[in-house]
C-alpha cells in the first residue's frame, strides 16, 4: 500500500532530520517476488552532511519579543541540529510568536554547508507567502 511506504519513508526522514541529517536522500528499489506475489523494497539512505546548530534570530518582533523567544530557544549552538525542532519551536510558541496585531511570521533555516551549521531565522512572512 502505497499510503504504508509514503509513511515508513516520513519516518526515515523523521529519524535522520533529529540528527542533523537535514539534506538526506535515498532510493528505494522494488524487487518483486512472483511466487509469492510480494514486492520488497530496498531503501538505500544517502545521511549528507550533519550539521550543527549556527545561530537564532529574528527580525519583526520588538526585542523583547525577539529576546524572550531567543531564551525560550533550546538548541544551543554547535549541539546537533534537529531538524524537527524548527516545527515544535513553533508550534509550542505560537502564542509568542503570533502576537494580536502583529505580522504573521514564519521560520527559515539557512544552511552554511562549508561550516555545517544551519541558522534559524524567524521573520514577517513576505506578500508573496500570504498567496
Amino acid at each position: 500500500d502505497a499510503g504504508k511506504i509514503e509513511a515508513g519513508l516520513a519516518t526515515v526522514k523523521a529519524v535522520y532530520d533529529k540528527q542533523g541529517f537535514v539534506q538526506q536522500t535515498h532510493t528505494m528499489s522494488p524487487e518483486l517476488d512472483a511466487a509469492t506475489q510480494q514486492a520488497f523494497f530496498s531503501i538505500v539512505v544517502s545521511e549528507g552532511q550533519q550539521y550543527r546548530m549556527g545561530t537564532f534570530t529574528y527580525e519583526g518582533l520588538s526585542a523583547s519579543d525577539g529576546d524572550d523567544l531567543t531564551r525560550r530557544w533550546r538548541l544551543a549552538a554547535g549541539e546537533v541540529f534537529d531538524g524537527s525542532y524548527v516545527r515544535t519551536f513553533m508550534t509550542r510558541e505560537q502564542a509568542r510568536i503570533q502576537r494580536p496585531g502583529g505580522p504573521l511570521m514564519t521560520s527559515e533555516v539557512s544552511l552554511d554547508t562549508a561550516k555545517g551549521l544551519a541558522h534559524v531565522k524567524l521573520r514577517p512572512m513576505d506578500a508573496e507567502s500570504l498567496r
